[in-house]
C-alpha cells in the first residue's frame, strides 16, 4: 500500500513537472514570436537593420555588420547619414507614382519611383540605373567594396535602398511567422510521437494500415514511430532557421 502511494505521488509529481515544463516552453515560444516577428527591418547591402534609438525627428538604425544609419526627418523629406556622409532625399507628393529625389554627397542625383511598392532607381536621363557593387570582408571584419568590370557604375549605397531606409512605410516585419509556427508544430508533433505511447497508438489507428489490419502495434511499429518522431524534430530545425 505504501509503495502504491509513493508510486502515485511520483506519478503526480512527474505529471506536474511535465506540465510546468510545457507551460514554460510555450511561454518562451510565444514570447519569442511576439518580440521577434513584430520588429520592422530593412536591408542595405544585404545587411539587416532595425531601430536602435528613436527621437521625434531622428531615428538611429543599427546592423550586426554594417555601419549605423541615422535618419533625420523634416516633414516628408529625409537626410540619411552613414559614416559621416549625408544623402538628401526630397519627397514629391503631388505626382504619381510617388517619387523621391536622392542627392549623394558628391552631388550626383537620382530619382526613385514607387511602382506599387517596388522602388526603382532612375538616372538624370530617366533611365533605370544598374549599379554593380561587390562586397567582401577583410580579415579584421571591415567591409571592402571591390570595383566591378571597367565601365560599370559602382555605388556604395543604392538609391532605392536609401529611400527604403529613410521611410518606415517601406520597412517590413522580419521573419516569416507561418514558417516559424510550422516548425513549432513539427517539433511538438515529433516529440509526442517519440515520447508518448498513447499518441503512438492513436497514430497507428488512424493510418491506412489499420483499416485493413485490425491488430495492435508491435515493437517494430513503436520503433518506427520513435524514429519518425526524431526525424520530425530534426527537420523542424532548418524550417525554424528558414523562418528567421
Amino acid at each position: 500500500m505504501i509503495k502504491q502511494r509513493l508510486s502515485s505521488k511520483q506519478l503526480k509529481l512527474s505529471s506536474i513537472f511535465t506540465l510546468a515544463v510545457m507551460l514554460i516552453i510555450s511561454i518562451v515560444l510565444i514570447t519569442f514570436a511576439i518580440t521577434y516577428f513584430s520588429v520592422s527591418v530593412f536591408y542595405v547591402n544585404t545587411h539587416k537593420y532595425k531601430i536602435a534609438n528613436e527621437q521625434p525627428n531622428r531615428i538611429l538604425y543599427q546592423s550586426s555588420k554594417g555601419p549605423s544609419i541615422e535618419v533625420a526627418i523634416s516633414g516628408h523629406n529625409r537626410t540619411v547619414l552613414i559614416d559621416g556622409e549625408e544623402y538628401l532625399i526630397n519627397s514629391t507628393e503631388d505626382i504619381y507614382p510617388p517619387t523621391y529625389n536622392v542627392s549623394y554627397p558628391d552631388g550626383k542625383q537620382y530619382t526613385v519611383k514607387d511602382h506599387s511598392g517596388m522602388l526603382l532607381s532612375y538616372d538624370e536621363n530617366d533611365e533605370i540605373v544598374d549599379f554593380v557593387s561587390v562586397h567582401a570582408y577583410a580579415s579584421d571584419g571591415t567591409e571592402i567594396i571591390n570595383n566591378a568590370e571597367e565601365g560599370e557604375k559602382v555605388e556604395l549605397y543604392y538609391p532605392s535602398s536609401l529611400v527604403e531606409a529613410a521611410y518606415t512605410e517601406y520597412h517590413e516585419k522580419q521573419g516569416v511567422a507561418p514558417i516559424y509556427w510550422a516548425a513549432v508544430f513539427l517539433l511538438i508533433f515529433g516529440w509526442c510521437q517519440f515520447k508518448y505511447v498513447k499518441f503512438q497508438d492513436f497514430l497507428y489507428k488512424i493510418t491506412p494500415r489499420y483499416s485493413w489490419q485490425d491488430d495492435e502495434p508491435n515493437d517494430f511499429h513503436y520503433f518506427l514511430f520513435k524514429l519518425g518522431g526524431v526525424l520530425l524534430m530534426i527537420a523542424s530545425l532548418p524550417i525554424f532557421l528558414k523562418s528567421l
